[in-house]
């Protein structure tokens, strides 16, 4: 006859502390509530060394802790942990919902198609990218960060765009007529943006072609102040249409920018996603915008790699 095997009973470890399991839910719960917090304010955090733009900026990644601590809080099998892990997450999709989410409402046709893009200072062939932007066949062609010495050779490319208006590094290629236009510094040394009117069949449009100041981790006092300068501008501008686009070197989410994008919301399509544009290929940031004013968006989407870090953005458009 076979004896019962004997178990013995599981012996704890001798530093193990009962206590510490419910601790470190509370910490993971705590966690939780500080990121929802943050997220939900990121726009009030403090100026200084731009905090509020690196918060905003990092904002469409931010759903990797958000993650992290509803599987940290699932595994900690606490009630209380894994309620603010989903408040955590559920604060970060409604903050990030109206970037992330399709567009709704959008024009059922488009009169008028803009493309715009930054070439890259070091592209080593701009014309080939300008080539590949002209075979899309646009009204508008906004590019920024051109030299000089290269616009003869853009707008020998772009043949077939009749009008076109260049200050600096940032420029319009357009089919219709140009007129009124004006350069602006917006507070930076020298000019990198300016306004013109476009005759299009459908209207007159008050165009505005930008590229903001670069930004580094602290340095975003520049930026900051041409987003300010050209709200302002926007504000007070009476054009009945505006168009704005380019590179501003500012995400989507960035409180800098959606002070602007009050003024003139974006442009947003049907797809889903955050419409990455910087680098191009892969796609972190949104940093090329176009925004409108007394405009319909049908379509907008982020072309293929082009030569350049930027990937370019065509906006389908309808004019009422």
């Amino acid at each position: 006859m076979t004896s019962p095997i004997e178990t013995q009973p599981r012996r704890l470890p001798e530093d193990f502390d009962p206590a510490r399991p419910r601790r470190t839910a509370w910490v993971c719960a705590t966690l939780a509530l500080l990121f929802a917090l943050v997220v939900a304010l990121h726009g009030q955090l403090p100026h200084r060394v731009g905090i509020t733009n690196v918060v905003g900026t990092l904002l469409p990644w931010l759903w990797i802790p958000a993650l992290i601590l509803v599987v940290w809080a699932v595994g900690r099998r606490s009630i209380v942990a894994i309620v603010a892990a989903l408040v955590a997450a559920g604060t970060w999709f409604a903050v990030c919902a109206p970037y992330l989410l399709p567009a709704g409402g959008l024009a059922s046709s488009s009169n008028l198609r803009v493309i715009s893009q930054n070439v890259q200072a070091e592209n080593p062939d701009t014309v080939a990218t300008v080539r590949n932007l002209a075979q899309q066949n646009a009204d508008l062609i906004a590019l920024q960060e051109f030299s000089p010495t290269q616009r003869a050779s853009i707008t020998d490319t772009l043949s077939g765009y009749r009008y076109h208006y260049a200050i600096q590094t940032v420029g319009l290629w357009s089919k219709y007529p140009i007129s009124n236009q004006r350069a602006m510094s917006l507070g930076f040394s020298w000019a990198r943006a300016f306004r013109a009117d476009v005759a299009t069949p459908s209207g007159a449009v008050r165009v505005y072609v930008v590229h903001m100041a670069s930004v580094r981790w602290n340095e975003f006092a520049e930026r900051n102040l041409m987003l300010a300068n050209l709200s302002a501008v926007v504000r007070a501008d009476p054009s009945q249409r505006i168009v704005m686009m380019g590179d501003f070197n500012a995400a989507s989410t960035d409180p800098s920018f959606q002070e602007l994008s009050a003024a003139a919301p974006e442009a947003r399509g049907s797809s889903f996603g955050f419409g990455f544009t910087w680098p191009s290929g892969i796609g972190l940031i949104r940093l090329d915008h176009v925004l409108l004013r007394g405009v319909q968006t049908h379509e907008v989407s982020v072309l293929p790699a082009n030569g350049s870090d930027h990937s370019a953005v065509e906006a389908q458009l309808r004019i009422p």
